[in-house]
């Protein structure tokens, strides 16, 4: 099988500080930052060599491949030190700007044109990290695919070849996927890998005179330029609000323990938003919310049909759910409670994993009855089918939004801003739709509350007929872990990395939450963060933060969690967080209202102590 490595070049935003920005515009100076390859590019490059190496046919090619000004060269030079054969640079005036479905169409020009003329006529892999740390919005993979028409595995974190078939271990909702495919063309996305590849001396020399072949937009064929061919515009760029944590060191076990007993002592109650009063639509535009494939309403879903109610009422439409598997009668009434006034209900169309299925089925179904906003939640299933869901019906896509509100155009129409954070959360960006007759976002879970009817209601039911996509060569040969956690409680007690073991977890962690639930008479959960679960210390579905869980506790407790940026979106909404970590240094201080500098093991265990005594 022969790979195109997808390679993308960013500023290191773990190094952003205050004077990285202009004081007067407010904008990013990302020449005061260093860059590095994209860290999740290296696990792609690094798990297409193992599998390749498992081939071990030796007739693989690794094409390298990026985009951007000069500097990007840099990741092509750590490609080739690891894995790439050759080096391809897209670099021209004309892409800066783009978006990311504009960026899809230019990457997709230049492989079809690689493909063409390094491979032929045989089959290849495009491989690429999930998202890149700087927009992490985790669209261009998946509209690549839908470009190419191409299947895609994504959220990989371990693969392997044997009888003829590449298998891939792959997250999925509340546990984990093991898939295979043959010998055709696909595109993976990885999510991370835990046997990174090394550059040798010799093979580092050996990249450094290797030349990049550069490739314009007449080259690959671009119509237009990445700005002009963009579906999607920023139009304000601003800084958060400033952290709201307290960040208060606490040097003694016992005082933290009573910071403890305090918090819980804050129930955590989800609100509703209260119950919304019925109106009657003006006009035939629809408000869209895509639910998550279930055979319930999940809560994620509910939050999105509150919000697609309130826009639609500002503009007179009609609120509607988008549901695969024909739902019944029970769940278009629990639907109807929860604001929707149509289901289109989507025929069956297999595993739920199959995520690019039912994005080309979306697509389909948009197409057809051109809604003016479609809203997905930011979750594993909506990060991989709105992106294909939006390439192919030509809208504007803005991930992982954080509000949304709608203003008024000078002709009296409206349009959708989209508020979302970027670069690690350093930024938050306003964006709208341009180009394009449906705005599409994906939201993250939590950001809004969900609403009831005051009285019983009802809605239309409407089976849409869409044709099943052809049926691609990708078999689901087994799946773990499909219990989902419940998080909606008073206290989340959390292990990460440095948990050190399985046993540690098992032995340390659960029965301090079962000591929390009994001493402060509040309902606990365990959760783990990513590295804590890709380690084996925790099962999947216990997994918190970007690719997990989002969660809104009264009180968070990290234990031997760094912060990833990625844990801290999956936590922000928490009343308080208190961490311990024996780094004093670790991010998630920053994002704490308590911390604690020490083994979290030994820690905990004291704490456990302190707690036992109150019984």
């Amino acid at each position: 099988m022969n790979f195109i490595l997808l390679v993308k070049y960013v500023p290191d935003v773990s190094r952003i500080t205050d004077s990285s920005f202009d004081s007067e515009t407010g904008n990013l100076r990302r020449a005061s930052l260093p860059g590095i390859t994209n860290p999740e590019d290296i696990s792609a490059i690094s798990l297409a060599k193992r599998i390749a190496d498992r081939k071990a046919d030796g007739s693989d090619k690794f094409i390298a491949l990026t985009m951007g000004p000069a500097p990007a060269s840099k990741a092509l030079y750590e490609a080739l030190s690891l894995a790439a054969d050759k080096a391809f640079h897209l670099q021209n005036s004309r892409f800066a700007g783009a978006d990311t479905w504009a960026t899809a169409e230019i990457l997709t020009k230049a492989i079809k044109k690689i493909a063409r003329e390094e491979f032929g006529d045989e089959p290849y892999a495009v491989a690429g990290g999930m998202q890149s740390c700087d927009g992490d919005t985790a669209q261009v993979l998946p509209q690549t695919a839908a470009a190419l028409n191409l299947p895609i595995i994504s959220y990989a974190f371990d693969g392997d070849y044997r009888d003829r078939r590449f298998h891939f271990s792959c997250i999925k909702e509340g546990g984990d996927v093991f898939l295979s495919t043959g010998e055709k063309s696909f595109v993976l996305t990885v999510s991370s890998f835990e046997y990174p590849l090394y550059p040798s001396f010799s093979r580092s020399r050996w990249a450094r005179v290797q030349p990049h072949k550069r490739l314009t937009a007449e080259m690959i064929g671009l119509e237009g330029s990445g700005m002009s061919n963009s579906l999607t515009k920023v139009v304000k760029i601003f800084r958060p609000k400033e952290n709201q944590r307290k960040q208060e060191h606490i040097t003694s076990l016992k005082e933290f323990s009573e910071l403890i007993v305090q918090s819980c002592k804050k129930k955590h109650r989800r609100e509703s938003a209260g119950r919304f009063v019925d109106y009657k639509p003006t006009n035939s535009s629809e408000v869209w919310v895509v639910c998550e494939p279930s055979d319930k309403l999940e809560e994620c879903t509910a939050e999105l049909l509150a919000e697609a109610r309130k826009l639609a009422s500002e503009i007179g439409g009609v609120c509607c759910l988008a549901a695969f598997d024909s739902p019944d009668q029970k769940f278009a009434e629990k639907a109807a409670r929860a604001g929707a006034d149509k289901i289109y209900r989507l025929p069956n169309c297999g595993v739920n994993e199959n995520r690019e299925r039912q994005g080309r089925m979306l697509g389909e179904l948009v197409n057809s009855k051109k809604p003016k906003i479609v809203m997905f939640s930011a979750t594993l299933f909506g990060r991989v089918a709105a992106p294909i869901c939006a390439y192919i019906t030509g809208s504007g896509l803005t991930a992982d939004c954080t509000s949304l509100h709608l203003e008024k155009k000078s002709d009296g129409g409206f349009e959708l801003i989209q508020t979302r954070p970027a670069l690690g959360g350093n930024i938050m960006a306003q964006i709208k739709t341009i180009n394009s007759t449906t705005s599409m976002a994906t939201v993250r879970p939590g950001r809004f509350t969900a609403a009831i009817s005051d009285q019983e209601r009802q809605c239309e039911l409407v089976d849409f007929p869409a044709a099943l996509v052809k049926d691609r060569d990708i078999a689901v040969e087994s799946q773990s872990g499909s219990k989902v956690s419940d998080f909606n409680c008073d206290v989340i007690i959390s292990a990460g990395r440095g948990l050190a073991s399985k046993e540690n977890f098992e032995e340390t962690i659960l029965p301090f939450k079962k000591v929390l639930e009994l001493s402060c008479s509040c309902s606990a959960a365990a959760g783990a963060s990513r590295a804590a679960v890709e380690h084996g210390f925790a099962d999947r579905n216990l997994q918190i933060g970007q690719t997990g869980k989002t969660v809104s506790p009264s009180l968070y407790i990290a234990a031997g969690i760094s912060g990833a940026v990625q844990h801290i979106v999956g936590i922000e909404k928490s009343s308080v967080i208190m961490s311990i970590n024996s780094d004093p240094g670790c991010p998630i201080f920053a994002q704490s209202d308590y911390y604690y500098v020490g083994d979290a093991v030994q820690s905990l265990n004291k704490i456990r102590g302190f707690l036992e005594s109150m019984l």
